[in-house]
């Protein structure tokens, strides 16, 4: 007896993201103010700073600070706000607002509003950052999905 076998394929459509390094900040840190409470110690640091990338560079404007979380026993949690004030890759003057919050696992997840017409896709994108500290100076790079 002869068996026919019939054969099916499955063809997975796979969505492919291309990330790209949109900012490259860098940030020196102006102070440390703590404050150490019965369930967790907060802190706020103040900083300036830089901004460079292909498609804005600028400067980080007065106010900008990190507030750092931290319970008892537990994992600190960073929320910086800042405004960065410069020029995008058409040579229109600009800002662009970050605010940067990391999660539990410390991955940072950066939200952009810009008055800049050529970046204002930013505000759509899904943002990632890495952060580098070395003393009082932090590397922060934010990447996001094209």
């Amino acid at each position: 007896m002869i068996r026919k076998l019939s054969v099916i394929h499955y063809f997975h459509i796979q969505e492919v993201f291309i990330i790209k390094q949109l900012l490259d900040i860098k940030v020196k840190l102006k102070g440390f103010y703590p404050v150490g409470g019965k369930n967790k110690h907060v802190a706020i640091i103040p900083f300036d700073g830089t901004a460079e990338g292909e498609f804005f560079s600028g400067t980080i404007l007065p106010g900008a600070a990190d507030t750092q979380k931290t319970p008892n026993g537990g994992k600190t949690m960073l929320s910086a706000r800042y405004i960065i004030e410069g020029t995008d890759y058409t040579g229109q003057k600009c800002r662009i607002f970050i605010e940067n919050n990391s999660d539990e696992t410390g991955r940072l997840t950066p939200v952009i509003v810009t008055d800049s017409k050529a970046l204002s896709h930013w505000e759509d994108m899904a943002l990632t950052a890495d952060l580098k500290a070395e003393g009082d100076n932090v590397n922060i790079k934010v990447y996001g999905n094209e």
